[in-house]
């Protein structure tokens, strides 16, 4: 059911970003350098739920775009960071009322308590799925 809700969701925001010509997963990845810009290839992949393999593609066309850089982490030559430019970040705040709008649509008719147990669930099932397993 989860899965169902979220792939609406997901497909709705895809359908409505094509004039602007970015993806769904440009998206995800524009989101999470919002809240954590600097991420590494590794947390990123996590916290977007994309494959490695394929956010490495994504972040160059990305990169191409010019929506994100990437750098050297300074304490850490092996890793590279990601960060939002001027561009992806007037991206980001061009998609997020879009989004905004479709969780809303999803929401509609919660009340407010209704939400916050939710999310307060929501949260619960992520900390009990990244838990070692057994635990």
């Amino acid at each position: 059911l989860m899965i169902r809700v979220s792939g609406l969701m997901n497909r709705q925001l895809e359908f409505d970003l094509r004039p602007l010509k970015v993806s769904f997963q440009h998206w995800r990845v524009l989101a999470v350098l919002a809240q954590k810009n600097g991420s590494s290839i590794t947390d990123l992949s996590e916290y977007a739920v994309v494959p490695h393999s394929s956010l490495s593609r994504l972040l160059s066309r990305m990169e191409a775009d010019g929506y994100v850089r990437r750098q050297i982490d300074a304490q850490d030559a092996r890793t590279v960071r990601l960060y939002t430019t001027p561009l992806g970040e007037d991206m980001y705040r061009r998609i997020l009322p879009m989004a905004v709008a479709i969780r809303e649509r999803a929401l509609a008719g919660m009340s407010a308590a209704q939400k916050t147990n939710l999310l307060e669930l929501m949260n619960h099932m992520l900390e009990r799925m990244q838990a070692p397993l057994g635990a």
